[in-house]
């Protein structure tokens, strides 16, 4: 179906000619070819026809395509003159309406208003909107029908580079004048025309004039919108940019990074803080916001996006794969454009594993890959970011750390080929120039090694914390680009429509969020298995029991933990060697005013500690055999309170069922090694069930001191 017609096409010359009138109808241009810019006046067969003959033959086309949209459509409509001379002819249109009202049957000759909108360089914001308001006075909708750009009277000595941040920064102005008037001036459409610097006509219209001047041809005029090979032209990406939230990027605003990205030629940019800790963890406010902020930080992401529509803005998180708060991720996860996976430690859920570490690279590869797996994450971040601190590595330990970083790395590099996820090379740390023999140790000339032999995607992370940052990327990425032969991911890679494609990374998401249990879940387990761990193997069920309930009852006062917390905090921050004292100052403001998060954390966590002494009093009906059924029923049992899902509580509750009738029929021994625990002063529960090997200490040595006595007292009466 025909939507729009351009029924009146450049009925006016299309530059100005000399003399009192600078622009008319063609038909009524004498025509001399001889004329320097004949193609300017150049009238075809409109020389035969009035503006009324025209109007009559439109009427035909109008009787037969009443519901078609005719539009009258010019360029060069910037230069006031032309569009003094567009509104005369429109009223020459409009009148013969008025005398035709019979034949057109109600309808119009004209129903939209183009304009080409072939610019150059030198055209003004202010002209542009001065166009647009002009047209918009006609009262039609308003298409921008054959844009393109052409970067004329510049610099001779630029270099290709140079004149394409020119272009972009151009098409920025461009993209921002038609935003900001499309409701107020009814812009309905913008049509690119020159898609190759090859296609672009002007360019032989340009040499036609440099040939006349004796002077060499040209190849382009940088005006095509995607290059020959027909890759887009548009700017770089950073999808790596963090926030004054995360308590360490100083107090630069988001508007900051966002007009110093577009100042070097950047169109996507993605924020990506550190990812909050979950409700019940104490807020460390100097590496990542706290777990109610994340709300206001994604809001106020979404809405910069309408303050910059030449920019296409993405929302996300940084984040280290912990199996433990997955649940807490995920709800996230489900709120943002994309996560990376930026991982910053080896967490084994008991301790951090030590950065130098001979194992540390092996232990760091598995969980990065591990979060792959998980389909969670779109992009993975410095994956070799155990190098910033190679230097710190003990002599002993540096072969086995190298070693262990190859293998880290290559399991990295394969697993993201697997899967289809870039790899970052982070530029965060190369402004430090952390040497090593005479090396940048960070990026790794090992992991640029394997990412250019595996030939796994790549992207470029500024991992910016401060917007100079941006400054530096091109110098950056060319240092990196001519020595290594990268799977660089293209400009125009849109995170959002890339995971839409990824069939792996979908389905592997939806088995993650078949299988995690909820974090308070995940928590009483990770707690459970570590206070059994100290316990001896063949331990009672009931002095499990005990032991759990004791360490459970060991609550902590809200305020006192997060008033010392706090003053941490504060320590931390005034000790910070790289920290200016407003940073100092915003940090501390931040530290102060989450006073009352903190203490909800603490809240939270003893009230979770306080429904698993609840739930342990009945591990008894489960009929446990050993440690491993003790953790299970209590991560089921928190699960099956905690669960919001009706469906995975539902699991969580079968499961419990299923596990008691399994192992109902199992009898546990009675006398299964001594009772050692002793009862302390803490606040356990008082349950027998839960206090039973206490008990049964308690009772056996009452009957003792009771058979004593009363052999005693039988001796002597027998006596």
């Amino acid at each position: 179906t025909v939507r729009s017609v351009d029924v009146f096409n450049e009925l006016l010359n299309r530059f100005p000619i000399s003399g009192d009138i600078a622009y008319q109808y063609r038909g009524d241009i004498p025509q001399d070819s001889q004329i320097g810019d004949f193609d300017n006046i150049k009238s075809g067969w409109l020389k035969h026809l009035s503006i009324d003959d025209l109007c009559d033959v439109i009427t035909q086309a109008r009787q037969n395509l009443p519901n078609t949209d005719f539009m009258y459509n010019d360029d060069h409509l910037i230069d006031p003159k032309k569009m003094a001379a567009t509104k005369a002819i429109i009223s020459q249109i409009q009148a013969y309406e008025e005398t035709h009202q019979e034949e057109l049957g109600g309808k119009r000759l004209i129903d939209s208003i183009g304009t080409q909108m072939h610019i150059d360089y030198s055209c003004t914001r202010e002209q542009m909107e001065q166009m647009i308001r002009h047209l918009s006075s006609f009262g039609f909708p308003i298409e921008i029908t054959e844009f393109d750009l052409a970067m004329t009277g510049l610099d001779p000595n630029l270099s290709s580079t140079e004149i394409e941040k020119l272009r972009q920064k151009k098409m920025y102005e461009v993209y921002d004048v038609v935003s900001s008037l499309k409701d107020e001036c009814n812009i309905r459409g913008f049509t690119i025309w020159s898609k190759t610097d090859q296609q672009n006509f002007r360019v032989s219209i340009e040499n036609e004039k440099r040939i006349q001047n004796k002077m060499s041809p040209i190849t382009t005029l940088h005006g095509g919108y995607y290059s020959n090979d027909m890759i887009s032209k548009d700017g770089d990406i950073n999808y790596h940019t963090h926030t004054n939230l995360c308590g360490h990027a100083s107090t630069f605003t988001e508007d900051d990074y966002i007009i110093q990205a577009r100042k070097n030629g950047f169109t996507r940019l993605g924020f990506s803080d550190h990812v909050p800790s979950n409700s019940m963890e104490l807020p460390s406010l100097t590496t990542r916001m706290r777990w109610d902020e994340a709300s206001s930080y994604i809001k106020h992401i979404r809405e910069l996006q309408n303050k910059y529509p030449d920019m296409k803005l993405y929302c996300g998180f940084e984040a280290e794969n912990v199996p433990m708060t997955r649940d807490s991720l995920i709800q996230l996860r489900d709120r943002v454009d994309y996560m990376i996976l930026g991982q910053h430690y080896v967490d084994t859920g008991f301790h951090k594993l030590s950065f130098y570490d001979p194992d540390y690279p092996l232990q760091y590869g598995k969980m990065v890959c591990d979060g792959m797996d998980t389909g969670i994450f779109d992009i993975v971040a410095h994956p070799d970011v155990f190098f910033k601190s190679l230097d710190k590595v003990p002599k002993e330990n540096y072969d086995e750390y190298m070693k262990n970083s190859e293998i880290a790395l290559r399991m990295i590099c394969e697993k993201a080929k697997e899967l289809d996820i870039p790899v970052e090379v982070n530029f965060g740390a190369l402004s430090d120039q952390k040497v090593k023999d005479g090396k940048i140790l960070y990026p790794s000339s090992m992991f640029l090694s394997i990412a250019e032999k595996t030939q796994c995607p790549v992207m470029y992370g500024i991992d910016a914390h401060h917007p100079g940052q941006f400054d530096t990327y091109h110098a950056f990425r060319s240092m990196i680009s001519s020595n290594y032969h990268l799977y660089e991911v293209p400009n125009t890679y849109d995170i959002v429509e890339v995971r839409k494609q990824n069939k792996k990374l979908q389905e592997r998401y939806r088995d993650t969020k078949n299988k995690i249990y909820s974090d308070e879940a995940e928590m009483v387990s990770m707690f459970t298995n570590k206070i059994l761990s100290s316990l001896p193997e063949d331990i009672s069920i009931d002095d499990m029991i005990f032991a759990l309930q004791q360490k459970f009852s060991n609550m902590e006062d809200p305020e006192t933990i997060a008033t010392e917390y706090m003053k941490q905090q504060i320590s931390k921050v005034n000790n910070h060697s790289r920290f200016s004292e407003s940073d100092k100052e915003f940090v501390k403001s931040r530290i102060h005013s989450s006073l009352p998060s903190t203490i909800m954390s603490v809240m939270k966590k003893n009230q979770l500690k306080k429904n698993a002494i609840s739930f342990s009093s009945h591990l008894g009906e489960y009929h446990c055999q050993n440690k491993q059924d003790v953790v299970r029923v209590m991560k089921l049992m928190t699960e099956s309170y905690y669960q919001k899902d009706s469906i995975k509580k539902a699991n969580a509750q079968n499961s419990l069922i299923s596990f008691q009738k399994t192992n109902e029929t199992k009898k546990v021994s009675p006398e299964k090694g001594f009772s050692y625990v002793k009862k302390s002063n803490g606040n356990a529960s008082t349950n027998k069930s839960g206090n039973h090997g206490y008990y049964s200490i308690q009772m056996g040595i009452v009957l003792l001191i009771v058979t004593t006595f009363v052999g005693l007292i039988l001796f002597f009466v027998l006596k």
